[in-house]
């Protein structure tokens, strides 16, 4: 906890003194008051032992732990982006690149993956502390840096000290920063503001770092769908205000270079998923969803629906497969009641020129999020920001609400505050006429939910009453807070990844070796956080091929996140090298070829002794250069000992019968696996590692090529006699986005000498 207090405030007090050093000061009143918001907001686990990942109290083998039970909306972080994180910090603490994660559906691109967000600043501090404190450290860097740099930006647009603080309390605790908080979408979106207000000051050195900085740090947050859209709007302001367009389309460049090596990567790797391809599917994805109009509703009323907390969240009528209807997706668009009420009195009391970029962004989310004809097809065709999951950009609508409402504050000290007491009663009637329509069966027997309709009214009425500034942003930041309270509950340190029997059990197998759960367990990616070796992985840079073979010989449950294996019994499962299945307690299934090695409270853990090694070579070989071909082929492989599929032949009329001999593993690291070899003539080297574009072979330290074997993973021709097999992932794409890094700091450097040294406040 002191570790994480020291790297915290010793980080927002130094943003502050840089801010104050290049840039127009901010008086330390302002600052300590935006610390004060950010600690109070975040103080039940920055000033605690808890942390803000939440534990599985529902799964088995943690149910038997005894682990804090919390309803929340954000599972994936314990399941999915906690065990990505801790293996990238293993790697990067190791003096490795993450470049490649075994634990993840029998290997995946880590480093593409990108949503451990490894190389984002506020993830590098956190390496010193637990993962627990890392998320934690970086979820109150998070809101701090909302909180001050929209407060610098309103305050660049001449607006008011109280005034810019209730927009940035009200933007920086609306309910898509909440809602995201632990995301690397929301780590991501949150560097907007920086964005904006380095292009607000693009006329100087310190502000073309700083847009650059915004720019970069959007790309390293670990969203690229969400850093796209930032650039997209950052350069629309830039549009907008007109400022110095093409220079500043240099600072797009640089910071595209700067962060090439994690963003160029993952467009190699997307050609391989089948996500990305569905997506891009006009049938499958069109751009009208047929929603209903209660997707609407949460820009008024994000609780009107139902809460995550209470377990009364229902999803609005009217959904597409393709659209994502969970809590999160649906409720991000609420920046308060009284910050609605004040946009709508901007255009009638504070006509300044931000008001025109804030209405806009808001009509842009709007018409986005409701699939408006015409519209909806004009975005589809923006290149890879038009398929992008366009309920996301409900942030928009947050931040041009803010915006507005901040200038409507700001303008009342000069204009008499009749139509802002009349807007914010409007929009508060139409909040009570929401819900008196929809009439939520459970507001009678939750006091959350009946505090979630009460309170945002009050704080109307209030501020009615007596509109100041001080008073709407202590109301706002009241009603924020219901809207989303215990949204990200905190958990005690001992419930993050608890260590039971059966997973001591399964950490203390040799490796190379994998492992796997039996039905509702052990969710995919859960493993890793161990680092065990799963067969399973919602990784979604996720390798198409791979994932339809598991689908299919394994009998996963179709449609289930889960990925809910239906059996165990064919010659794949064993050549995935699954040497271990876990069953949570109950399960009474006793395959073929496996024995029982533990039994405890939190389950059973049956060994596969037919599971073949993870490399051997094999005794004969089809050249089948077809991919899908290959996989029809493999359905009548009874021993993948006896028989592999290959992509290619080591030469024109090779011989189908091989030598064979003995394989032995010297050394297992994340990215590299050597192997001592001694073939008796001509073999193949096959493995149950998934090829992905970047993997590389070295035999006695001479480049081999690689084949793809068996449909969907690595294998190598090794000539005859005794040598060392050296595999070892490497995408090219890493070299040359470490080569643009160096070349876009070097162009930053350039560029900033050729600037004049003032800054524009001073």
């Amino acid at each position: 906890m002191l570790g994480t207090l020291v790297l915290f405030f010793g980080a927002a007090l130094g943003l502050t003194a840089l801010w104050n050093r290049f840039f127009d000061r901010v008086r330390w009143r302002s600052a300590s008051l935006l610390l004060l918001v950010c600690s109070i907001y975040q103080a039940p686990t920055l000033f605690t032992t808890r942390s803000d990942i939440r534990g599985s109290a529902d799964i088995y083998p943690w149910k038997a732990a005894g682990v804090e039970a919390a309803r929340s909306n954000t599972g994936i972080v314990m399941t999915q982006l906690a065990p990505w994180t801790i293996e990238a910090r293993r790697q990067l603490l190791s003096g490795e690149l993450p470049l490649w994660n075994r634990n993840s559906a029998s290997g995946a691109p880590l480093l593409a993956n990108q949503q451990t967000a490894i190389f984002h600043p506020f993830t590098l501090l956190g390496l010193p502390l637990s993962i627990g404190r890392a998320f934690t450290l970086s979820a109150a860097l998070r809101v701090y840096t909302l909180l001050f740099f929209t407060f610098v930006l309103l305050r660049g647009w001449h607006v008011g000290e109280q005034a810019a603080m209730f927009g940035a309390i009200a933007y920086a605790f609306s309910t898509f920063h909440v809602i995201w908080l632990l995301f690397p979408l929301g780590l991501a979106t949150m560097m907007l503001p920086v964005a904006l207000a380095g292009a607000q000051r693009i006329e100087s050195r310190a502000g073309y770092v700083l847009l650059v900085t915004g720019l970069a740090g959007a790309v390293l947050g670990g969203h690229p769908e969400s850093a796209l859209w930032v650039w997209i709007v950052t350069a629309s302001y830039l549009a907008y205000e007109r400022r110095r367009i093409l220079f500043a389309g240099t600072a797009f460049a640089v910071a595209m270079l700067i962060s090439a090596f994690s963003w160029y990567p993952t467009l190699r790797a997307l050609e391989m998923t089948g996500r990305y391809a569905a997506v891009r599917d006009r049938a499958a994805n069109p751009a009208g969803h047929s929603l209903s109009a209660e997707w609407l509703l949460p820009f008024v009323t994000p609780n009107v629906l139902g809460n995550p907390v209470d377990g009364t969240y229902r999803p609005p009528r009217g959904s597409h497969a393709a659209v994502i209807n969970d809590y999160g997706e649906v409720a991000s668009s609420y920046p308060g009641l009284i910050t609605l009420g004040l946009a709508v009195a901007a255009p009638f009391v504070a006509r300044r020129k931000p008001l025109g970029f804030a209405l806009g962004l808001m009509a842009f989310a709007f018409l986005t999020v409701a699939e408006v004809p015409l519209w909806r097809d004009v975005v589809r065709s923006i290149p890879f920001a038009g398929i992008s999951i366009h309920q996301r950009l409900r942030v928009f609508w947050d931040l041009g609400a803010c915006v507005a409402a901040a200038l409507a504050l700001d303008s009342l000290a000069n204009t008499r505050p009749r139509t802002a007491r009349a807007s914010v009663l409007a929009v508060a009637a139409a909040y009570a006429g929401i819900y008196l329509v929809r009439q939520p069966p459970f507001l009678r027997e939750h006091v959350l939910a009946m505090a979630q309709l009460c309170v945002p009214l009050a704080s109307a009425a209030l501020f009615a009453f007596r509109p100041a500034p001080t008073l709407a942003a202590l109301l706002v930041f009241a009603d924020l807070s219901v809207a989303t309270w215990r949204y990200n509950p905190p958990t005690r340190a001992q419930d993050i990844f608890p260590e039971t029997g059966a997973i001591r059990f399964l950490k203390s197998v040799p490796q190379p070796a994998r492992m796997t759960a039996w039905g509702w367990a052990f969710q995919p990616d859960t493993p890793g956080a161990y680092r065990l070796e799963d067969v399973k992985g919602t990784d979604p840079i996720q390798h198409r091929h791979y994932m339809f073979m598991l689908a299919g010989y394994l009998d996963l449950v179709k449609g289930s996140p889960d990925q809910m294996i239906g059996n165990v019994e064919r010659p794949f499962f064993d050549y995935l090298n699954v040497r271990h299945l876990y069953l949570a307690p109950g399960e009474a299934i006793r395959p073929a070829g496996m024995v029982e090695r533990y039994r405890g409270p939190d389950g059973v853990v049956l060994e596969n002794v037919e599971a073949l090694p993870r490399y051997f070579l094999v005794r004969s070989v089809d050249v089948v250069p077809d991919t899908g071909a290959a996989i029809y082929v493999s359905r009548g492989i009874t021993d993948f000992r006896d028989r592999a599929i290959a992509s290619a032949a080591p030469f024109p009329g090779a011989s189908a019968e091989l030598a064979g001999g003995q394989v032995r593993v010297l050394d297992y690291a994340p990215a590299r696996t050597l192997l001592e070899i001694d073939s008796r003539g001509l073999s193949l080297l096959v493995s149950s590692d998934v090829h992905w574009p970047g993997w590389r072979a070295y035999w006695n330290g001479v480049r081999k090529d690689i084949v793809t074997v068996n449909g969907a993973f690595v294998g190598v021709f090794v000539p005859p006699g005794r040598g060392r097999l050296e595999l070892r992932y490497r995408p090219r794409e890493v070299d040359d986005g470490l080569v643009a890094a160096a070349a876009g700091l070097l162009l930053l450097t350039l560029m900033t000498r050729l600037m004049p040294r003032g800054d524009i406040a001073r």
